[in-house]
């Protein structure tokens, strides 16, 4: 089910224990438990396994603008001749990137480095090697002038890469069976027969009185703990929000319940400031930990690092705002140098591995106490000849996005523009796009 929500006044996130933690104790010591098996575990993962990378190659690309006629005779051409090496002869090209590192991203294409082009191509067709995106009176071409081929990421990584695919099930998803909610609402003749049930068997005393005070006077009849799973099952099968019923199904019939009632919709913010994504999110995370359901947790939790959310707008001053909550995994003894590093990586060899939000993991370590050893060993990634582009590129955005969040950030990307001349054109110019951008902050 998708639920927009009107925007809401950001007042802080989580509530935050004793601990310092967004989980209580009793929570935390059930994680930490789960999480020393998975590190024992890890001994016994299959981490020689080889990883490939995505497919990477080269390409042309032509930006044009105008009007539908114009850009119409534009596609024509390459339609009709796929064999054509180059559109320079348009009059209408706008602009024209030569020899741009690109990479296939499922059915997607991400152009790898290029900070004036659109992270993400989402071709409309293609013909031979030219494929195409139009996006109202933009169009953009690109020309592949290279197979793509998919490098080997080198074994030195392949360990940080198994070491996130042991700690998190790469084939989980947090919410398995959502879908689009039905704006119509279908009957639900159970939840109908268990408010009858209520307004039948408690009195409505204090108007204030809640819907859970009112379950709570007939915990433990056998008829009413009936008619609340009924309505729970038919409320999970129409994938519907019901809060109220949430928490009552969690205090009579068990976390696993409420669990599985939160996993049956998705949560769509309204807005930068709507913080309901996120609150669900902890929701299931604090639910799956209680019911020791470790992949859901570490799904749940990981999109609150990542902050994996569908937004209809997300501003960057409201991101600024949300946490990350790296401490939490600390406090459970993972090993949070080698996820951070192993969620870097994006590989092909496995299409589930869980990779990171770069500009999140960077910000997460900028106060960590292994943020020395993070620096060294992302610099290190980053100056390997033998790693791919795009690895290499996402790790330099990691670390420039971990500079940002210092008071000598742009010290620390003109150190690194430094170091960069010995480093191949695009990933040059990635890092001196990064210098220019911090000097104008």
């Amino acid at each position: 089910m998708m639920i927009l929500l009107t925007c809401v006044l950001w007042c802080g996130e989580f509530k935050t224990y004793e601990n310092g933690y967004i989980y209580a104790d009793q929570t935390m010591w059930q994680l930490r438990e789960i999480a020393d098996r998975r590190q024992k575990n890890f001994q016994v993962c299959q981490t020689e396994a080889s990883c490939t990378a995505l497919s990477q190659g080269a390409a042309d690309v032509y930006v044009f603008t105008g009007n539908t006629k114009t850009l119409d005779k534009v596609i024509q051409i390459i339609r009709a001749d796929s064999s054509r090496t180059s559109l320079s002869d348009q009059r209408q090209v706008n602009e024209f990137f030569s020899n741009v590192p690109i990479a296939r991203w499922g059915n997607n294409y991400q152009f790898i480095g290029e900070s004036e082009l659109p992270y993400n191509f989402h071709p409309d067709e293609q013909n031979g090697s030219w494929l195409w995106e139009r996006i109202g009176s933009r169009l953009v071409i690109v020309r592949l002038t290279e197979t793509l081929q998919a490098p080997q990421i080198p074994e030195r990584y392949t360990h940080l890469i198994r070491y996130v695919d042991c700690m998190i099930d790469p084939t989980g998803t947090l919410a398995p069976d959502a879908e689009p909610m039905n704006y119509d609402e279908p009957p639900s003749p159970q939840y109908d027969a268990l408010i009858s049930y209520l307004d039948a068997a408690v009195k409505a005393g204090d108007e204030k009185e809640t819907f859970l005070t009112r379950t709570e006077k007939l915990a433990g009849h056998s008829e009413f703990i009936v008619l609340l799973k009924a309505a729970a099952e038919e409320t999970i099968s129409q994938h519907r929000l019901r809060s109220q019923l949430e928490q009552a199904v969690e205090s009579h019939l068990g976390p696993k319940w409420a669990l599985s009632m939160k996993r049956s919709y998705i949560v769509t913010g309204g807005c930068s400031q709507d913080r309901a994504p996120r609150y669900h999110a902890q929701s299931i995370a604090r639910l799956s930990a209680e019911s020791n359901e470790w992949d859901v947790f570490m799904q749940a939790h990981l999109s609150l690092l990542n902050d994996w959310f569908p937004r209809n707008s997300d501003a960057s001053y409201a991101q600024a705002r949300r946490g990350t909550y790296l401490a939490e995994l600390d406090a459970l003894n993972i090993d949070v140098l080698p996820l951070t590093l192993g969620m870097t990586f994006v590989v092909e060899s496995d299409d589930h591995h869980y990779f990171g939000n770069t500009e999140r993991l960077g910000r997460a370590f900028a106060n960590h106490p292994d943020r020395f050893a993070f620096e060294d060993q992302v610099l290190a990634i980053i100056d390997d000849d033998e790693l791919d582009a795009m690895n290499r590129v996402r790790f330099a955005n990691l670390y420039l996005n971990y500079a940002a969040q210092g008071t000598n950030g742009l010290g620390m990307a003109l150190d690194l523009e430094v170091m960069s001349q010995s480093w191949p054109g695009y990933l040059q110019k990635y890092v001196a796009s990064w210098r220019t951008a911090l000097e104008r902050n």
